[in-house]
């Protein structure tokens, strides 16, 4: 399946020419939780090793192991109350017989065949381990996840926060003794790893000891920005090892995945991606107004994108209207007022217009609709639903449905939950912080004069959020 976007397709045949070990299964995998302790990723890649490096919580003595872990090609793991058992269960199974202790882990100097190195802290000692030489490099502690996804077990690195004192030496030097360093382990042929600010060090650590590359993304949900879809494309069936549950399960990560590469990701104007995260800069148009303005600037940033009422005025003028507008790689979306007496009736009649691509509709004042007569609400609920999922879809989801004045409502639109709206493709921006069912928040900026962005400053999505166009122009 070639995507449509040149830069995709690019990373889509890099992710699938790269060589896996076949030991890996041919799908993605979710592994852990966030912020664990790391020993799933452990029991994940390595089969046995006879050096760990093992860390408390303290941010300081969480950096230093990592930064010794991938140069020694050692996995990397937290100890505290809760997860000592499962600590020292793997320590166990990996047959591991030295320990590189780092902070205050509560372990003796010798348990049965295995030998329990203390750390000094110093740069000295980091030579005394490894016979390495380390440089040093000070990050600020928000970057630390990503500075460790950086590591390169071949340039030893110690990373220092920058309120961190650098200990040149200590007098507990002289009790440091050789902690082995291991050849890398996988051959070249690891999977890709994908990580987010909730993984937590251990286990990036432990797959950039590993050998794995490791692509730190800003959301969960691949589908929200172009750089994560860049690391997954092609892998919805292929090996990819994502780290914690923040991920969704193992088949809601592919089917991100998949859905992703489905939507027609390039826009027509060749200006970027479409995104649930872009930033779409609109024209509003009235009636007078509409046949004479079409030359909307548009650049990397925003798209042409133009929104105008439709009434009772001739549906044939709208369409060559709209038709103009699409010739020149615009968006269009048609605004109907769900207060207006006519609004089922003129939601009827617009089919033809909505099926075009790049074109959808904004439905005003939503909450009014649960005000209609019942024959009325279904209608328009009806005809909702049956764009979404038979006639916008088809286009690939571009456009869909924009529900504009939902935030007073509480229960959902005519006893449609939120979720279900945005599973069927449906948009929906609330008031700032509003919350969708507990789940996902959406929070917005809103700019009104003659120009108007929507803009989604954060989003969490869950796995009932299918759609990967989850709306593009809000009037308030």
């Amino acid at each position: 399946m070639a995507l449509p976007h040149a830069e995709l397709e690019q990373a889509r045949m890099d992710n699938l020419t790269r060589h896996v070990a076949q030991n890996f299964l041919r799908e993605p995998q979710v592994v852990g939780e966030p912020n664990d302790s790391g020993v799933a990723v452990s029991q994940l890649l390595f089969e046995k090793s006879d050096t760990v490096v093992i860390s408390d919580r303290e941010i300081h003595h969480q950096l230093r192991a990592a930064s010794i872990a991938v140069v020694a090609h050692a996995p990397m793991l937290l100890m505290n109350d809760t997860d000592r058992d499962a600590v020292q269960a793997e320590i166990g199974r990996l047959g591991a017989r030295y320990i590189l202790a780092i902070g205050d882990v509560g372990l003796p100097k010798t348990t049965g065949n295995v030998k329990v190195i203390p750390d000094s802290g110093s740069l000295t000692a980091l030579g005394k381990l490894t016979s390495l030489q380390f440089r040093t490099q000070r990050i600020d502690v928000s970057n630390a996840l990503s500075a460790v996804s950086r590591l390169d077990g071949t340039h030893p690195m110690w990373l220092l926060t920058n309120r961190q004192e650098k200990v040149q030496s200590s007098p507990s030097d002289g009790e440091v003794s050789a902690f082995p360093v291991q050849s890398r382990r996988d051959a070249g042929a690891a999977p890709q790893v994908i990580a987010t600010q909730e993984s937590g060090i251990a286990a990036v650590a432990t797959a950039r000891s590993y050998g794995a590359s490791v692509t730190v993304m800003r959301f969960p949900d691949p589908r929200l920005n172009v750089e994560s879809m860049r690391a997954v494309a092609g892998l919805s069936d292929q090996p990819l090892i994502a780290l914690g549950s923040q991920f969704g399960t193992s088949q809601q990560l592919s089917e991100r995945i998949e859905l992703g590469e489905r939507a027609p990701l390039a826009l027509p104007n060749k200006t970027g991606l479409v995104f649930a995260l872009r930033t779409l800069r609109a024209r509003y148009l009235n009636d007078s107004y509409v046949s004479k303005r079409a030359d909307i600037p548009y650049g990397a940033n925003y798209v042409r994108t133009i929104a105008r009422p439709l009434s009772s005025q001739d549906q044939q003028d709208w369409k060559a209207w709209a038709d103009a507008i699409n010739a020149q790689d615009g968006f269009v979306f048609i605004e109907i007022d769900a207060v207006h007496r006519d609004a089922d009736e003129i939601l009827d009649s617009v089919e033809e217009i909505v099926s075009q691509p790049s074109i959808g509709v904004i439905l005003r004042n939503a909450a009014q609709v649960c005000a209609r007569s019942p024959q009325s609400r279904q209608r328009i609920a009806d005809r909702l639903m049956h764009w979404n999922s038979e006639v916008i879809n088809h286009n690939g989801d571009q456009l869909g449905v924009v529900l504009e004045g939902v935030d007073i409502l509480r229960g959902g639109v005519c006893g449609i939950s939120p979720q279900e709206l945005m599973g069927l493709g449906l948009a929906i921006l609330p008031a700032r912080g509003e919350h969708l069912g507990g789940d996902a928040t959406v929070n917005s900026q809103l700019y009104w004069d003659d120009w108007f962005v929507a803009e989604r400053e954060s989003f969490q999505p869950t796995g009932t959020l299918r759609s990967p166009r989850l709306g593009l122009i809000i009037r308030d």
